[in-house]
């Protein structure tokens, strides 16, 4: 016993892991530890040998107890009555004739004391033995209390037991293990285990602490020394263990952080945005496609990420209750050289979630104009919006896990801007939102499916009513607020205008390339096949341009989206210059060209009739004149009509001509006499070509009855330089000046 005393002093001398700082401080204190606790477990076990030695005696110690304590009682007894005896007889022996009932001046009588100093020895001599029995076998326990043990434990042995359970406190907890192997997961199972580990070894020894000084008597110092002691080390196994797992985590952190948060998140199903769909004609189209959610920013993984990285700085940096670690300053070395890896990654997290995340619900690219014209009246806003919801939930939620302390200010300021955008998202579920989301459906759907008759209202439409009434968000802070479905549907449909437009200009000019570049629309142009079908050619020409109203792109008054101006929305303002430039395929000239071939396809269409005049002198244009022997006889053949004498012109025939036109001349007043000259006009435009070839004038004739307005050109004899004037009218009136008669190539 007196060995394990002085032991258990010393052991409780030492301030066990008082100064302890860094890993080898904590390595030689744990040795110095289990040495010094060796030794104690050893005196323990030479204890506990005597003390079971001391139980197999125990019957024959407390036999002789027993008849110690009969011996006592015996002698004591012996003794009081030898002593009441020698009392008895030293008093007078004349006090037992008096009269035990009187006293003497306030004095007992002599012979009352003498009878009660009887009965106390008889009352004495009867008690005594049983009350020493009693006394002795008391004394008996006591002197032994220490030895047989409550519930057959000492007090030594549940310190002991405190120590050892302490002590075990004091192991490793993490095994070295494969850094590529190393994930979020299993380090959270490895923080779980030591985590329970370290409380069950710190709960065993406070119980067996607290269980001692329930079980055995006396003041408990000894167990508040040992308890003391126990505490000192399940607090430096406290600060190994946050030391192995603050290593651990460093370690971790030194992988990619994008498959930790993969690995962080599980890897169940994907995260999938589904789609916007409705049906049109029967068929689902689907508006906004489908989406699989980036997984290297899986909000849950990501959250799991940034709540281990703050169990790791509060480890190391001691947190709220400034706890110690073993090797602070090279943890923190660690620690700080990892925080730039998850600055940048948090980064990249806040820009795919505050922003990046609204591509994820673009509406399809391949949908054109027609086709959305069908779609919007068939979008239900708060079935979509009930969906978009969720997405805005969810972007709420990632970027909250986002911790800011991690940030640089202006990061900070990024984050606390994105998160705002975020909250306002909480209009999807309003009913004036939704309003608003209706209204703009309502006045797309108003516009034409013809492309260019739509592109010419949008920019006559002024700027203030565009944003009011064909944008869902009028701001780009708004647009960056909402998740974007509503955005890019406006925007797509800009795009799809844009792409329509240059499309149908692309095709129709492609179509009317055909005939352009040929007589009679070009007045320079190829006579080889003959346009017949010239009212398709003026639709086609007024589809291109938009209607007969289509106004000059230059006619856009101030304030319009036509003249240029913009909404103050980057993506916006980039779609509307697209829009504009749509209309850069068809150049004023071009479309000035174009409306003077439809004039001409509209006016042939008509089938005009040409009258061809003989003219005075007067009229022929000065240092000029007729041939008028050329003119005595004349026979024109290839004309509805054919004309005798010439004094029976005009003529008059169809200029759709379908053969060439031949003007013979004979001197004398027959045909057949003698051919003075032929002119030739070739089919089918030869007369118009007289107008364009020449530079015209118009001028009035009358023949009597009517006035004419005769266009006067030089009509050339074949094989001759001589030539003659005459007049041409038409009875549809040019669609304008001859002179203005497009050419090929001019205003492309």
């Amino acid at each position: 016993m007196e060995k394990f005393r002085k032991a258990e002093e010393a052991f409780l001398g030492v301030n066990w892991f008082e100064k302890v700082d860094t890993v080898s401080d904590y390595e030689t204190e744990v040795t110095k530890w289990k040495h010094e606790l060796q030794g104690l477990q050893e005196h323990a076990a030479q204890l506990n040998l005597a003390l079971n030695t001391l139980r197999e005696a125990e019957v024959d110690v407390f036999g002789d107890l027993d008849a110690a304590r009969r011996r006592a009682a015996n002698e004591a007894v012996t003794r009081v009555g030898t002593e009441f005896q020698r009392v008895l007889l030293s008093l007078p022996e004349a006090a037992a004739e008096r009269d035990e009932s009187t006293e003497t001046h306030g004095v007992l009588n002599p012979s009352m004391v003498a009878r009660r100093l009887v009965d106390a020895r008889k009352e004495l001599t009867t008690s005594l033995p049983t009350i020493l029995v009693d006394r002795t076998k008391n004394l008996g326990d006591d002197i032994t209390s220490s030895l047989i043990l409550a519930e057959g434990k000492s007090r030594y042995q549940w310190r002991l037991e405190a120590y050892q359970a302490a002590g075990k406190a004091l192991e490793s907890y993490f095994a070295s293990r494969d850094g590529d192997s190393q994930t979020l997961g299993a380090l959270t199972e490895a923080v779980t285990e030591i985590a329970t580990r370290l409380d069950a070894n710190t709960d065993k020894s406070q119980r067996l602490l607290d269980k001692g000084s329930e079980r055995v008597s006396g003041d408990g110092s000894d167990l508040n020394a040992a308890r003391i002691v126990c505490e000192n080390v399940i607090g430096a196994a406290a600060q190994s263990w946050r030391y192995e797992v603050a290593r651990e985590l460093l370690h971790v952190f030194e992988t990619d952080l994008a498959w930790l948060v993969q690995d962080g998140a599980g890897r169940g199903d994907a995260v999938e945005f589904t789609g916007i769909s409705v049906m049109v004609d029967g068929v689902s189209v689907e508006v906004a496609q489908s989406r699989v959610l980036d997984p290297a920013y899986n909000g849950d993984g990501a959250g799991r990420l940034f709540t281990t990285w703050g169990w790791l700085e509060k480890i190391v940096q001691g947190g709220d209750n400034d706890v110690s670690v073993l090797d602070r300053k090279n943890l923190e070395q660690g620690l700080e050289d990892r925080r730039s890896r998850l600055r940048d990654y948090s980064v990249s997290y806040i820009e795919y979630w505050g922003k990046t995340i609204r591509e994820h619900f673009q509406v399809n690219s391949d949908i054109d104009w027609v086709s959305f014209q069908k779609i919007l009246p068939r979008l239900e806003r708060r079935s979509v919006n009930s969906q978009l919801a969720v997405w805005a939930d969810e972007r709420r939620a990632a970027l909250g896990v986002v911790p800011s302390a991690l940030l640089s200010p202006e990061q900070q300021d990024v984050l606390r801007t994105r998160k705002g955008f975020a909250d306002a998202a909480n209009d999807l579920t309003g009913e004036r939102f939704s309003d608003r989301c209706y209204n703009v459906i309502k006045t797309w759907s108003k516009l034409s499916d013809d492309p260019v008759k739509a592109r010419q209202v949008l920019l006559n439409t002024a700027i203030g009513e565009f944003k009011d009434s064909y944008l869902v968000h009028s701001s780009d802070a708004d647009r960056q607020s909402s998740v974007g479905f509503w955005d890019s549907l406006t925007d797509r449909m800009l795009e799809s205008l844009a792409d329509s437009v240059l499309n149908q200009y692309q095709s129709g000019l492609s179509e009317l390339s055909a005939v352009l570049d040929k007589l009679p629309l070009c007045r320079d142009g190829s006579s080889d096949a003959a346009i017949r079908d010239l009212g398709s050619v003026a639709a086609s020409i007024d589809k291109l341009l938009g209607g007969r109203q289509s106004a000059p792109e230059s006619a856009y008054t101030d304030g319009t989206v036509g003249a240029n101006e913009d909404a103050g929305i980057d993506a916006v303002d980039d779609l509307l210059d697209d829009l504009r430039e749509a209309g850069s395929e068809l150049s004023t000239d071009s479309r000035q060209r174009l409306v003077r071939v439809r004039d001409i396809a509209e006016w042939l269409d008509k089938k005009p009739e040409v009258i061809i005049w003989t003219l005075s002198d007067s009229m022929v244009p000065s240092g000029s004149k007729n041939d008028r022997t050329l003119l005595n006889y004349a026979s024109l053949s290839g004309v509805k009509q054919s004309t005798g004498f010439a004094q029976r012109f005009p003529g008059s025939f169809d200029v759709h001509q379908t053969t060439p036109l031949v003007i013979e001349y004979f001197s004398g007043t027959e045909v057949g006499q003698s051919k003075l000259g032929t002119s030739t006009l070739e089919s089918p435009w030869g007369l118009l070509g007289l107008l364009w070839r020449n530079q015209v004038d118009a001028k009035d004739i009358s023949d009597g009855s009517a006035q004419y307005k005769v266009w006067v050109v030089p009509l050339g004899v074949d094989g001759s330089s001589q030539q003659i004037w005459i007049g041409l009218s038409f009875n549809e009136p040019l669609p304008f000046h001859p002179r203005e008669w497009p050419g090929c190539g001019e205003g492309n």
